[in-house]
């Protein structure tokens, strides 16, 4: 318990002595970091549209159209075709 009440003493004593270069540096580097994270963020963003978007298209072309799915009820409808359960 010692070790880390001196260990914050010596930290909190390097800060204030060394406030001024921290703040300098800090405000120096800032705007480059958010310009960064910024431009990462737009980038992300962009794969994941794209991505989204082609996963839309390959369902839609693995879905069945619907003119098509018209055509399977109705048909599936009619009295002769069902033989499913019935043994025959």
């Amino acid at each position: 318990m010692f070790q880390f009440i001196l260990g914050a003493l010596a930290g909190g004593l390097a800060a204030w002595w060394w406030r001024s270069d921290l703040q300098n540096y800090v405000e120096k580097k800032l705007p480059d970091v958010r310009e960064k994270a910024a431009d990462r963020l737009t980038a992300l963003e962009q794969r994941a549209e794209d991505a989204l978007g082609r996963a839309k298209k390959q369902i839609d072309r693995m879905r069945p159209s619907e003119e098509h799915r018209m055509r399977e009820t109705t048909s599936s409808r009619s009295p002769g075709n069902y033989t499913q359960g019935t043994g025959v």
